[in-house]
């Protein structure tokens, strides 16, 4: 081997070291009471008939039973939520999920996310999810940073950044894809070492930035994806007791 060659190599082992040390694989969603702006987000999600199609609802059910059945078969249940660029609509679909299984008091639910192409976790997303309770601490600056997300004021919450799905830090098998935008239901026809695969494709809020409608529209996906997760959880929870 050359020289070069050797060097090159040591410096993506000692990269891959690294990754692994400061961004570590997500654990399972920590159970400790939500936050008080997020627990007053759940009332009122619990307050809000959730209106939409006889068609989303029914596949809200269906990942709600694989979810439910696979904590019961297996004691944890692992949910990809994809879309383009994981910056926008997967990350939040990812960070209400683990919000909601915490308000209902679920074990073993692991919530992840990623993309077809890695990008950034918009600034946009971050500033609309602390408006909506969650803390976000940047950990990693740069042109991808990496934050700590809390909805708990206890706990590690999880550490999010934009990644491809089949990033490391991401379940490699046996996990529900849930795609979150069209486009990449679309452009993604096999989602690899997936166990079951849910649409779930959502607006993108990215049309109304740099307009003054933006913080409104960035707010109104927010609690969108919310009302929907908070939704799903409660029926995991309905499915859990009725075994």
């Amino acid at each position: 081997m050359s020289k070069l060659r050797f060097v090159l190599l040591m410096l993506i082992i000692l990269a891959a070291a690294w990754t692994d040390q400061i961004i570590p694989r997500n654990t399972p969603t920590s159970l400790a009471p939500l936050r008080t702006e997020l627990a007053a987000m759940m009332a009122q999600f619990e307050s809000t008939p959730l209106d939409i199609s006889a068609t989303r609802i029914a596949e809200l059910n269906e990942l709600a039973v694989w979810t439910a059945d696979e904590l019961a078969d297996h004691g944890t249940a692992s949910l990809t939520f994809i879309c383009t660029h994981n910056s926008r609509r997967s990350h939040l679909a990812q960070l209400w999920t683990s919000a909601a299984a915490a308000h209902f008091g679920i074990e073993g639910v692991q919530a992840f996310s990623g993309g077809t192409e890695a990008t950034a976790f918009n600034v946009r997303t971050v500033a609309a999810l602390r408006r909506a309770g969650f803390t976000l601490a940047e950990e990693v600056g740069g042109a991808n940073p990496v934050y700590r997300v809390r909805w708990s004021d206890e706990g590690d919450g999880a550490l999010c950044f934009s990644k491809r799905y089949t990033d490391p830090v991401n379940p490699a098998e046996g996990f529900a894809a849930v795609m979150t935008c069209s486009d990449a239901d679309r452009g993604c026809p096999l989602v690899l070492g997936s166990a079951a695969r849910f649409a779930l494709p959502y607006l993108d809020p990215k049309a109304s930035d740099g307009t003054p409608a933006e913080a409104a529209t960035y707010d109104e996906r927010t609690r969108e994806i919310g009302r929907e997760m908070h939704y799903l959880m409660g029926r995991v929870a309905e499915r859990l007791a009725s075994r």
